[in-house]
């Protein structure tokens, strides 16, 4: 026990632990989304992302950044021709918890870049799925997709696990930062009408932060 303890303080004393916050804007989409008795595409569609994250650093300028955050994700499609005349969105609130490596490269005094890859967890606190108008499909069916309902009731799961790739660029305490997120999980519950594509949240991000 007593040498566990020499080392965890050895370990920290060798490295530097710091705590920020970070905030910034998502552009999500989901792929197909079971609605009523058919499917929609949902494509780019904006929401933000806002917590707080922890950096170990070692001397070695090898580290692991985490940290626990609020996400808005989902989609929407429109669409509005002679026969096709709707409109889709979903919208869900995640509770993200982000692990990933990263790399120091000093390039000045003040300036620093960290190239990260990890993985994320997430759970779905809330959402909602909208639907307006009709749809045409090419076999000439009609479908009414005027809907509105909870996006994590009968047909969406709630867990979501997934890649994370991005970096970032530090000046002093104060970062700039990308990030690409891909859902490993299938998100939909039943299977999707007409298509073999499934349900994944995908996400491009751009933060701003500082740590303390």
């Amino acid at each position: 026990m007593a040498v566990a303890i020499v080392l965890a303080a050895a370990t920290t004393a060798a490295a530097q632990v710091k705590v920020g916050v970070k905030a910034g804007m998502n552009v999500a989409s989901m792929g197909d989304v079971p609605l009523r008795e058919t499917s929609c595409g949902l494509d780019n569609q904006t929401g933000f992302h806002a917590g707080v994250m922890l950096e170990w650093l070692s001397k070695s300028r090898w580290g692991i950044e985490t940290g626990l955050y609020y996400s808005m994700k989902g989609g929407g499609e429109k669409e509005l021709d002679r026969n096709e005349q709707y409109e889709v969105k979903a919208t869900a609130h995640y509770l993200q918890m982000p692990v990933q490596a990263l790399y120091q490269f000093n390039l000045s005094e003040d300036w620093s870049l960290y190239p990260a890859a990890g993985l994320y967890v997430a759970y779905g606190l809330s959402g909602k799925l909208e639907g307006s108008g009709k749809d045409v499909e090419e076999h000439g069916q009609e479908f009414d997709l005027t809907y509105s309902g909870d996006f994590f009731g009968e047909n969406m799961k709630r867990l979501d696990v997934g890649l994370l790739l991005g970096a970032r660029l530090q000046y002093k305490q104060f970062l700039l930062g990308i990030g690409y997120e891909m859902g490993f999980l299938r998100l939909n519950k039943r299977s999707i009408p007409y298509e073999d594509d499934q349900t994944r949240n995908e996400n491009l991000t751009l933060s701003v932060g500082v740590l303390f």
